[in-house]
């Protein structure tokens, strides 16, 4: 060994060493000659060459002493589901759906749904994994596939997401719910009952059933709901439970958890006016024998009282005094359920007014900003702000002209943190957008960012629908606001993004199609058929689509368009033709909505601007005539249905509901005429007197209703009963001896309205 040692000295070493740091210093490529651990021949070792001779083995090594991998074994080695979960057994490598399974995991879809058709067509039953659930959220998320796509994607790999009882895929519900209820710019009816079947089928049913109900309850058209309550509730119903407490969860949910969701179908329905749909779900959940919630009583009564609907009124009342007597209670006297409405706001040390001291731009600069800032702080934190939309935009504003940025950026993170806050610093930001004449494409996002987008154009609505699902995820969360879901707007909302729209249209054939748009919308909210508005049926019926998303297209809610909106109308028609402004309240009367005081001071207006050659008394027949060709909502709703058939007490009282309904309108349309014909001064000319006239003999309205129609009342049929003019049926003027019986009729008149209007009546200023 010596002489070996003598032989080679150590010099081979330092070769080495040198080779690598040359090849450190210069950066070459390596090779595996630098890296070869076997040295050359010369310099192998006894050793070396003993193992190189050493032979191999002639049999084979006993398998005795090694385990075999069996199933068996795996079972016994893992005493968890989660480690054995880790360990797949042989049979799952070697199925087919792992090719399924790793192809949705890498994100390749189209492979996965081409390999996923295979499957089925040879017959393989594909097990269920959680990782299917990525597929489902992929397709959502496509921007090429259309809605019955979208719905068939979400079917075919929801299903294959192993139940509540297998795995829990809480995460997996909630990720759905996102992409629907708070990325999707408004919710896709199909895809959210589907999927809130699927989810209640696996066992997901208290999971979705808060939101999703409520989401197809608020914007799902009205021969949906029904169906969709009951079979939510059937697959609910076929849910595997364990044997041990079987009984007790099936016996939860008839007593509890339906008719809980047949409570927030009912609240949710007469909250978003769509009363009668809300009495059909009434009707069905006592028929099933549900105890259903206080709450969702006075929600109904609530929104009955508002239309006024004593009838409706009555039979909510019965059916609830009949459960609570049933139920052992006793039943609410009126005085105990005042008291149970009545909730006040919260004691803060903020006023109204002194916010209104705040808002002129002096208060503010002698010191009181620091002051009101800080009891505005206060009062967001609470959840409770007493101030309007305009006035926090203009407080806003000065604190902006100020420079306080920071504060503005404070108020908004703490209004953020209650939905009806958000609601009203949007209000304020689209405030803002108006002012500063933003361009109509910046409204829409901001205002989708924060809510569903329904009652708007369908053009707008499908351009911004097809840019927002081709954006990334990543992309989108850059600037969605904090919110946990979508918030439907409200009146006020809708009608600056209308006013909006109104403003930017230029020419006759925009403002056309935007009022047909618009038209549109207020028919689908309120059930109405597109052929009974009369603006719509004058033109030229759409062509028949064979595409189904038509038919299930998030339906505005019937609260988000008031006579307010139409105000937008009359200024807009008015400036090029007063006689189209004018049948603007033709289009109310056929959708349902009913005149208030806004509208009818600017329908004076627009009465101002009709040329001379029509007379009043000709313009106002006109529009008579159009009110008695159409039908209004009121009565057509009301008709008996195929499911619900109405009783004949009902059927009189809705009738009854609908003759009021059009002569309120009547009366308005006269109101306004002898309105304008009095402030101009001719309040007792002969077209007054026609008008009074045609008033009185069509009309059968009662002195003392209204004031405004008592005083325009009086002077026209003061003139009548001095002349002595009769009035025909038909409104004209004849002579004193042939229209006897109305000349008594005008006097007795005359006689009410001076017991109601002073002789000496002064005139008001337009």
């Amino acid at each position: 060994m010596s002489a070996w040692v003598l032989a080679h000295p150590p010099w081979h070493a330092l070769t080495r060493l040198r080779l690598r740091w040359d090849a450190y210093v210069k950066p070459l490529p390596w090779t595996s000659k630098q890296f070869l651990s076997m040295p050359p021949l010369s310099t192998e070792t006894p050793a070396m060459r003993d193992i190189k001779a050493y032979p191999y083995p002639s049999a084979p090594p006993d398998p005795s002493m090694f385990e075999e991998a069996t199933n068996e074994y795996r079972e016994a080695a893992t005493d968890t589901e989660a480690v054995a979960a880790l360990y797949p057994a042989v049979v799952d490598v070697d199925h087919p759906s792992t090719l399924l399974k790793n192809l949705v995991l890498e994100g390749r879809l189209q492979d996965a749904s081409r390999v996923h058709a295979e499957l089925l067509d040879m017959g393989f039953e594909i097990p269920h994994h959680p990782v299917y659930h990525f597929a489902a959220r992929q397709a959502l998320r496509d921007p090429e596939l259309s809605q019955k796509e979208r719905v068939d994607a979400l079917i075919k790999w929801w299903s294959l997401v192993p139940p509540k009882t297998e795995a829990d895929s809480y995460r997996s519900v909630k990720s759905i719910l996102a992409e629907t209820l708070r990325n999707d710019i408004a919710p896709d009816i199909p895809v959210l009952i589907q999927f809130a079947i699927l989810a209640a089928s696996k066992g997901y049913a208290l999971e979705v059933s808060h939101d999703i109900i409520r989401a197809v309850a608020r914007y799902a058209p009205s021969r949906v709901v029904l169906p969709f309550l009951k079979q939510f509730c059937a697959a609910a119903w076929k849910v595997k439970l364990p044997e041990d407490s079987a009984d007790r969860l099936r016996n939860r949910l008839f007593i509890h958890d339906w008719p809980l969701w047949h409570c927030f179908a009912i609240e949710e329905l007469a909250y978003y006016g769509r009363t009668r749909l809300a009495l059909d779900v009434l009707r069905v959940a006592r028929a099933r024998d549900f105890p259903l919630s206080q709450s969702a009583y006075r929600a109904l009564l609530r929104a009955l009282q508002r239309e006024s609907d004593d009838d409706a009124i009555a039979m909510v009342q019965t059916v609830r005094n009949s459960q609570r007597r049933a139920q052992g209670v006793p039943v609410f006297r009126p005085a105990i359920e005042k008291s149970l409405q009545s909730h006040g706001a919260p004691q803060l040390r903020l006023s109204s007014q002194d916010l209104d001291r705040v808002l002129n731009a002096d208060s503010v600069l002698d010191g009181g900003l620091v002051s009101v800032a800080r009891a505005l702080k206060r009062a967001m934190k609470t959840g409770y702000l007493p101030v309007s939309g305009e006035r926090l935009s203009k407080l806003i504003r000065i604190f902006l002209a100020l420079g306080r940025t920071t504060l503005v950026r404070r108020l908004r993170s703490l209004a953020y943190r209650h939905d009806h806050l958000v609601s009203l610093w949007t209000l304020v930001d689209l405030m803002r957008h108006k002012s500063r004449r933003s361009s109509i494409y910046t409204v829409l996002k901001d205002f989708e960012s924060h809510f569903h987008l329904v009652g708007v154009p369908s053009r707008l609505f499908d351009e911004l629908w097809r840019e927002r699902r081709a954006m990334r995820p990543a992309d989108v969360a850059k600037w969605r606001p904090p919110l946990r879901r979508k918030l439907t707007p409200t009146p006020h909302h809708m009608y600056i993004l209308w006013s909006l729209l109104v403003s930017r249209a230029r020419t006759h054939s925009e403002r056309q199609r935007l009022y047909s748009s618009f038209l549109e919308e207020v028919a689908a909210s309120r059930d109405v058929p597109v052929s009974s508005v009369p603006f719509l049926a004058s033109r030229r019926p759409p062509s028949p689509s064979n595409d189904a998303e038509d038919d299930v297209r998030p339906v505005p809610p019937p609260i988000l368009f008031n006579a307010r909106h139409f105000t937008l109308f009359i200024r807009l028609f008015a400036q090029e033709s007063p006689v189209i402004a004018l049948r603007v309240i033709v289009d109310m009367y056929a959708l349902g909505i009913e005149p208030d005081d806004e509208l009818f001071h600017k329908f004076v207006l627009v009465l101002k601007r009709v040329p001379p050659a029509y007379p009043l008394s000709r313009v106002v027949a006109s529009l008579e005539r159009l009110i008695n060709k159409h039908k209004s909502p009121v009565e057509r709703s009301y008709l008996p249905a195929d499911s619900f058939p109405q009783p004949v007490d009902q059927q009189l009282g809705a009738l009854s509901r609908a003759q009021a309904f059009k002569e309120d309108v009547l009366v308005f349309v006269y109101t306004a005429a002898l309105r304008r014909l009095l402030l101009d001064g001719r309040g007792a000319d002969p077209d007054a007197t026609k008008i009074a006239g045609r008033f009185i003999a069509r009309v059968p309205y009662r002195i003392g209703t209204n004031a405004m129609t008592d005083q325009v009342l009086h002077p026209p049929v003061q003139r009548a009963r001095n002349v002595g003019i009769g009035v025909s049926e038909n409104g004209d003027e004849e002579s004193p001896y042939t229209g006897l019986a109305q000349s008594e009729a005008l006097i007795g008149v005359s006689q009410q309205l001076s017991g109601v209007i002073p002789a000496s009546g002064s005139r008001d200023e337009d």
